[in-house]
């Protein structure tokens, strides 16, 4: 009996979990994601009601930045950039070496800062680091020096409060052990109150085009 149930629920898990994997924006999916506490219905936020999020995570960062305005966060989700969790890493020179988002994000970390000898890679891009900056608008500063050995850029959101919890083990972890040798960048991808009159002249825009 006990094997039966063990069986059934097993094959709920799987159905639930390819359900999401084929729909991941149908209702569904996230009324699956907002009970197992993966998603919660955004919020309009604001430079304060983040900041005090990572205050309160403890979590350790140098420079905290938020989206300059609505056209960014559509850039960012036109270019799929907008995933929970989101990180790249680049070397020094800020060319990316790695990049990984949803659950791989920590095993990317994971394996990079675990290998002996991570200067034999290969960088993959030489611009994506300033027009990702390009497209920010800081929210906190903590060091603006630029010898770091490695830069990290996360990005996280407070309607996917588990999937960012575990990246921020991860990037604490991280910071700790390497400390001055790496800058830690954070991106929060709420949608911004700021950004109300924006949306609200692309949307009259949009209805007018339509007409």
């Amino acid at each position: 009996m006990r094997k039966k149930i063990w069986l059934i629920s097993l094959l709920i898990l799987f159905v639930t979990g390819l359900l999401i994997f084929i729909n991941p924006n149908q209702m569904f999916t996230k009324l699956i994601l907002r009970i197992t506490g993966h998603y919660e219905t955004p919020q309009y936020e604001t430079r304060s009601s983040v900041l005090s999020v990572v205050i309160h995570k403890n979590l350790y960062y140098d420079r905290f930045y938020r989206l300059k305005n609505y056209t960014a966060f559509s850039d960012f989700q036109r270019r799929k950039m907008i995933q929970i969790p989101f990180v790249q890493i680049y070397n020094r020179e800020k060319n990316m070496l790695s990049l990984a988002s949803g659950s791989e994000c920590k095993w990317a970390l994971m394996d990079f800062f675990n290998q002996r000898d991570s200067s034999k890679l290969i960088a993959d891009d030489t611009t994506m680091y300033e027009n990702v900056m390009k497209q920010l608008e800081p929210i906190e500063i903590k060091s603006n020096l630029d010898t770091f050995e490695y830069y990290i850029i996360a990005g996280w959101a407070k309607y996917a409060p588990r999937l960012s919890d575990s990246l921020f083990i991860e990037t604490n972890k991280i910071k700790k052990s390497l400390n001055d040798k790496i800058c830690i960048s954070y991106i929060n991808f709420d949608i911004q109150k700021d950004w109300e009159s924006e949306m609200d002249s692309l949307q009259h825009l949009s209805k007018k085009n339509m007409n």
